[in-house]
Formats: structure tokens, C-alpha cells, sequence
């Protein structure tokens, strides 16, 4: 679990040191709690190496990439962008927004492929795109399979003086039947969209599937898709992920015994901590009953990291 940033777009030092920021935060991250923010990396004589994004599954609040001069951004394995924190602009609130990756005057420096071929769902927030003018393919994807609760799913603004690279075609194999459209992330075989909801599902499917057949239906507690009907085959879990199960609530504190008819101690309970169920809360966060949250209530006061009920008046 790694922690994301909040600084929308202040910066600071120069793109190298943002570079160095960003591969020291997240090598080796899987779960960004809270934001990533891929910004200001706009100067054209340093080579971008980001593939240590490629472990970054899943993202609780926005991803931001504005004026970044890397080829692509090699987030192949995100499957779910959560939205709880949104990036404003001009009245709106978004979950995605990419906007000005290239070298103003040239045709050859700047982002033209986004690569996010897991990306299976974004639960809350817009999405928008503006003026790229060397990304390719972010116009054949199909973001209502992605971005359902959002109309319109995403959004695309150009400059007036907008002079767009011009693209190949995404491969033949990324062609949908049930569409009849191609949809791709990049130029490869490997980049093809992958669809799981709507036309591509029997209509018995109430949620998202993995086969056009009744019985090929995910899971209620899935989000993005899935391999197999089971809560436990969920590519990425609507509310918590509790050892490898999709689930609707963590394990409480108390359960309720049946011969005693007693409610008595869980000894599998867990602590809700943004998507997942937790033995532990990590060390910069505080217990408060079965959740870690950042800070205790008006009520309680922080006490050996767990939020206790203050007695009288909480101390300041």
C-alpha cells in the first residue's frame, strides 16, 4: 500500500526531481491510497523510464497526468480507478483527466499511447482528455463499458489551432462482434479493450460478465469484470476485498452465537481500510471501532493509535 499525493498542480524543483519522486514512492506498489498525480515531467532530454507503475492495481481517489513528455504511461495492470477523491476543473469533478503531454511546436515529444489495457472500471468521477495532440486511441475506447455512472462517460476537448498526430488503426484482433467496433490502449495485439458489460453480456446479467451466456454472469460484489461467477473471481472488488473474497462488509467485530444466544468475540474480524479488510491498521493511521481512519471524531481523542471516547471535554 502506498500513499498518493494532493498537490494537483503545484510543483516544485525540476523534472528530474519529480521523476525521482515518483519511482521512489511507488516501486513496488500496488494499492495507492488516495491520488496519482503524473505531472510537469516536460523536460525533453530526460528519458522517462515509468515502468515501475506496471504493479499499480488499484486507485482509491484520481489519476492526473498533465504535460508529461514520456511516450506512454505504462499503467498495464490498474484495473480500477475509485474516484472517493476527485480532481476539480471548471466545475467539474474528475477521476481521470490527461491534458497537454506534448512539446508545443514539434510532432515527436509527448504522450501517444496510455497503455491502460486492465482498466476495468471507474466507480465515481468524469473523465476527460484535453488537447493531447500525439495520444492515439483514447477516442476508439469504449468509456460507457468503463465509466457507466458518468454521461457522458468521457469528455474530449481540442484547442482551436488542435493539429492531431495522425494514428494507425488499432489491430484486427481488437475487433468486438457485439459492437462492431475496435477498441484498443495502444497499437499492439496485447492492447485490446477488454469488454464486460452491456452488449457483450446476456441480458440476465445484472452486473458485468465474462461470456455472452446467462450463466457467464460476475459476481454482484465485482467491479471491472471478472473470470469466473464466484465473489472470489472478481478482477477488482466494488466495496472491500477480504483475503482474496469481494464482500459487502468486512468481518465484524462480534458475531452472533446460535447455541448461547450470545453475541461473543469474532476471531476473524478485520478493520475496514479504504477497499480492504485489514488484520491491522498501517502505522500512519488510527482504530476507531472497526475502521482506520485518519482522525479521530470530535468525541474521541487518539490514545496508544486507537480512538477512544474522551471523558468530558476532548483535549485540544
Amino acid at each position: 500500500v502506498c500513499r498518493g499525493t494532493s498537490q494537483k498542480l503545484t510543483h516544485s524543483g525540476s523534472a528530474m526531481f519529480r521523476y525521482d519522486s515518483l519511482r521512489r514512492k511507488y516501486t513496488n506498489c500496488t494499492y495507492i491510497e488516495g491520488n496519482l498525480e503524473i505531472v510537469f515531467l516536460n523536460n525533453k532530454s530526460i528519458k522517462y523510464d515509468l515502468s515501475f507503475l506496471e504493479t499499480i492495481r488499484e486507485i482509491t481517489g484520481y489519476v492526473l497526468i498533465i504535460d508529461v513528455y514520456a511516450d506512454y504511461i505504462p499503467l498495464t495492470n490498474l484495473q480500477i480507478i475509485r474516484g472517493r477523491e476527485l480532481f476539480k476543473h471548471k466545475e467539474s469533478d474528475y477521476s481521470l483527466f490527461v491534458a497537454s503531454n506534448y512539446e508545443r511546436g514539434t510532432k515527436k515529444v509527448g504522450l501517444k499511447e496510455l497503455r491502460f489495457k486492465s482498466l476495468g472500471e471507474i466507480l465515481n468521477g468524469k473523465v476527460a482528455f484535453m488537447n493531447n495532440n500525439l495520444l492515439c486511441y483514447e477516442m476508439t475506447i469504449n468509456w460507457t463499458d468503463i465509466n457507466p455512472t458518468s454521461d457522458p462517460p468521457a469528455e474530449f476537448f481540442f484547442a482551436s489551432d488542435f493539429d492531431r498526430r495522425k494514428c494507425k488503426p488499432c489491430h484486427h484482433s481488437c475487433y468486438h462482434n457485439s459492437t462492431n467496433k475496435l477498441n484498443c490502449w495502444g497499437a499492439g495485439p496485447d492492447m485490446c479493450q477488454k469488454l464486460s458489460q452491456g452488449a457483450v453480456c446476456s441480458a440476465s446479467c445484472d452486473n458485468r460478465c465474462f461470456g455472452k451466456l446467462p450463466n457467464q454472469c460476475c459476481h454482484a460484489e465485482c467491479a471491472g469484470g471478472c473470470t469466473g461467477p464466484k465473489n472470489t473471481d472478481c478482477l477488482a472488488c466494488r466495496r472491500f476485498k477480504n483475503e482474496g473474497e469481494c464482500v459487502a462488509f468486512c468481518p465484524p467485530m462480534t458475531k452472533y452465537n446460535a447455541v448461547t444466544f450470545e453475541m461473543e468475540k469474532n476471531p476473524n474480524y478485520k478493520y475496514s481500510y479504504g477497499s480492504l479488510c485489514v488484520k491491522n491498521c498501517p502505522s500512519h493511521m488510527l482504530k476507531d471501532d472497526s475502521a482506520c481512519v485518519r482522525k479521530c471524531p470530535p468525541n474521541k481523542q487518539a490514545i496508544n493509535n486507537t480512538c477512544v471516547l474522551c471523558e468530558g471535554v476532548c483535549p485540544k
